[in-house]
């Protein structure tokens, strides 16, 4: 029962998929993390199906580009792009640790959240005016689940910055092991689908290297601009890289 309530929580709070209502405790909430990585499967499922719609519509490119840059805002509610603006605002003050973390909890939108917003759709906008093939989308897809399985090992593993909020509720009262083992094995396979959608060998190789040098620098800037990771920076995190995994996959120009 735990599990379908986990389920149910997970899916509530990362996405707009209608689903029962059930009693948050420390019970229910434990596979939360656990289930992370499926709302963002189900999503990239979504996404590819969405895409394949627009295509066989004869839908003009830079439109159907632009619905595939709003759907996943529309899918998650817009949760993890909270967490990016936040950061970026908490960035771009320059101020101490204490205030950074302060700004990240602040309701209002700063300048830099403003300019980051509009620069990443830019970004989103062009490299999916660039993908003109199922295979490419496809890599699309699969970042998204592997995303946050990236999210929830550096959750699980990494410091809290704060020691308060849903992530840390979330990682701290997790089934740690079950939750890092089922997001182990999403990464994985999720990266071994990438490398082989891309195309096994040095192109496959130099696409996983981008992306984790992505990650990494998302990590590091997190950790030492704030000594841990929060929500907003999981937040953060998660979108450096599906966005990093969209701009290297228009790169690459897939047919």
């Amino acid at each position: 029962m735990d599990l379908i309530r986990s389920l149910s929580i997970a899916f509530s709070m990362y996405s707009r998929v209608p689903v029962p209502r059930v009693r948050w405790d420390e019970h229910s909430a434990r596979y939360v993390l656990f289930f992370f990585p499926l709302v963002g499967a189900v999503e990239g499922v979504l996404l590819l199906g969405l895409w394949r719609l627009l295509t066989a519509l004869g839908c003009p490119a830079l439109l159907r580009a632009a619905l595939l840059v709003c759907f996943p805002y529309l899918y998650t509610g817009g949760i993890h792009l909270d967490g990016f603006l936040d950061t970026v605002d908490a960035l771009g003050s320059w101020r101490t640790r204490e205030e950074r973390l302060h700004i990240l909890k602040d309701v209002h939108t700063g300048s830099f959240a403003v300019l980051a917003c509009v620069l990443l759709c830019l970004l989103q906008l062009s490299a999916w005016s660039a993908l003109d093939s199922g295979r490419a989308v496809g890599v699309v897809a699969v970042c998204l689940p592997f995303s946050r399985s990236i999210t929830v090992l550096s959750l699980l593993f990494l410091p809290n910055a704060r020691g308060e909020g849903s992530a840390h509720r979330f990682s701290s009262g997790a089934a740690r092991q079950l939750t890092a083992v089922g997001a182990g094995i999403t990464a994985v396979f999720s990266a071994a689908a990438a490398f082989w959608l891309i195309g096994a060998g040095i192109a496959g190789g130099l696409f996983l290297l981008l992306i984790f040098l992505s990650i990494a620098y998302a990590l590091l800037r997190a950790c030492s601009a704030f000594g841990g990771l929060t929500g907003d920076l999981a937040g953060f995190l998660l979108t450096v890289t599906e966005l990093s995994a969209l701009i290297v996959t228009a790169l690459f120009s897939l047919e």
